[in-house]
């Protein structure tokens, strides 16, 4: 599905929260993940924070989709995610699935091993 291929790209690996307006929809939801508030990330208002925390926390992130797979108005991508935390390389995998509608992301589903980065960067 492009929009997960085109958020992946321009987003993550560009950093260019502009993308972020056009495909998130306004009403959209993204599980898994929170805010400051600590509440599920909500539309593109509230996705801009996580975005731009995680980016400042690692500048050089990239992400790579090793397999997608699409039906109907859902895709998955199982992904690997490189970086550097306190300038070592860190690297981690995780799995979004999304739900589209009208070209913009409506709901995802994002589960990530943040243990195992907490690990690599020595925080357990």
């Amino acid at each position: 599905m492009d929009v997960m291929h085109r958020w992946v790209k321009e987003v993550w690996n560009k950093k260019r929260k502009e993308t972020i307006d056009e495909i998130f929809a306004d009403a959209g939801v993204a599980r898994s993940f929170v805010g400051e508030s600590g509440q599920e990330l909500r539309d593109h208002a509230g996705s801009k924070p996580f975005f731009r925390r995680f980016r400042n926390a690692s500048p050089d992130l990239q992400v790579a989709i090793e397999d997608c797979f699409t039906e109907g108005e859902r895709a998955v991508a199982r992904c690997t995610v490189n970086a550097k935390q306190t300038g070592n390389p860190v690297e981690f995998t995780g799995i979004s699935i999304i739900r589209a509608g009208n070209g913009k992301i409506v709901e995802a589903w994002n589960n990530f091993d943040f243990m195992s980065l907490n690990q690599q960067v020595a925080v357990i």
